[in-house]
């Protein structure tokens, strides 16, 4: 299976929370919605894009958001 660069918030619920369910994906909804990503975004060079009504999540946020080292940042360096 290839990475893909950006996820849908399916997507993103499977990759951080291992599953879709419906109450994983309502809490990746709030998470958008309410701008929670956005900071990590902005501090990693990888915003949220909203398209219309679509959201098209970095690859790269979810990995910063695990903690997984992504260049040029340091694992001791705060990511939020």
């Amino acid at each position: 299976m290839s990475i893909k660069n950006f996820l849908t918030p399916k997507e993103m619920a499977l990759e951080l929370w291992g599953s879709a369910s419906p109450g994983n994906l309502k809490k990746a909804y709030r998470w958008l919605r309410n701008g929670h990503l956005d900071r990590i975004g902005e501090l990693n060079g990888c915003p949220v894009i909203m398209d219309g009504n679509r959201y098209n999540i970095p690859y790269a946020l979810i990995r910063a958001i695990r903690g997984e080292l992504i260049s040029g940042y340091q694992r001791n360096e705060p990511m939020i």
